[in-house]
Parts: C-alpha cells; sequence; structure tokens
C-alpha cells in the first residue's frame, strides 16, 4: 500500500480512538496505534509485524507513516499533544525543561481539539435523505475495511476541514 492508503488507515483509526475517548488524552505509540482498539478494528502494521513480515521495507515506511499522520493532524489543529504543550509552558515560566520522550513514535497525551471535534461532527453532505456526521462514516470505515471508502471519508473530512472550515 502507499504512503497516501497508509495515511488514510491511520487517520480513521486515530479518530475513531479520539472520539470515543474525548475530553480524555490518550497516550499513543505511533508504531502500536492496534493496542487496545476492538480487533474488529485492527487494521494497521505493528512494529512487531516489522521482525515478522517478508517485505520489511514495506512495513517500515508504514509505521514512519503513521508517526507523521499524528505530526500531520496535530499541526491541522484537529488534534494536540497536551504533554507536548506541558513541556513548553514550563520551559516559559521555568527557563529549561524537561526532555520530551526520547522515543519518537511516543505522543503521551494526546486529544481532540474542538476544531477536530467540530469537524467529526459536522455532516456537510446527506447519505440517503439524512446528515451523517463524519465520525459514523469513520466508524463504518472501520467495520467495512475497505481501501476506497476509507479513503473517500478521509478525502471529504480534509476537504471539509479546508474549503468549508470548521468552527
Amino acid at each position: 500500500m502507499n504512503n497516501l492508503g497508509e495515511f488514510n488507515r491511520c487517520t480513521v483509526v486515530l479518530f475513531d480512538a479520539l472520539y470515543d475517548n474525548f475530553p480524555v488524552p490518550l497516550r499513543l505509540n505511533a508504531y502500536n496505534l492496534n493496542e487496545g482498539l476492538d480487533a474488529s478494528k485492527v487494521v494497521l502494521y505493528t512494529k512487531e509485524d516489522r521482525y515478522r513480515g517478508d517485505n520489511d521495507s514495506e512495513i517500515k515506511n508504514a509505521l514512519l507513516t503513521y508517526r507523521w499522520t499524528i505530526h500531520f493532524w496535530i499541526n491541522e489543529g484537529l488534534m494536540r499533544n497536551v504533554h507536548d504543550e506541558h513541556l513548553e509552558r514550563m520551559a516559559k515560566f521555568k527557563g529549561s525543561a524537561p526532555y520530551g520522550d526520547s522515543d519518537p513514535s511516543l505522543f503521551p497525551s494526546v486529544t481532540l481539539t474542538a476544531r477536530g471535534l467540530d469537524a467529526l461532527n459536522a455532516s456537510p453532505d446527506l447519505i440517503k435523505g439524512k446528515p451523517v456526521p463524519f465520525i459514523h462514516r469513520i466508524k463504518q470505515a472501520l467495520v467495512e475495511q475497505s481501501t476506497d471508502y476509507i479513503a473517500k471519508t478521509v478525502t471529504e473530512l480534509i476537504k471539509t476541514v479546508i474549503t468549508v472550515g470548521v468552527l
């Protein structure tokens, strides 16, 4: 699968988990995002797959894509890493801060922002005459595990956030 496909799969897993746990932050490990998920929602590779897999470079690339997918959505303002914000505040007021986690795959405290919650609850299109929020489409994408449905859902979410805007 290409980077965009892995980005899409990672996006639906992330938003499903963050929405279900909102407002409580989650500790995310980009190399094991399946941890704690319902077995029917497991669609991503893990670090262990890399050691078992025949095509190590494909799995390694997917794991890097997951890490940068989290960064992408943080930078777009739909989620935030509360841990990083805490370290920044400590540095601002005390002049220095303890080092962040040395493992770049760890995001100790991630939650949706108000903008992210609003985007997931948005219903820009009607399906069968009824508004269907993106979070319901994301949950359906995880059930179906259809690459095309996942891609369509994420593409529409991005278009809505960028062109229509939320909040």
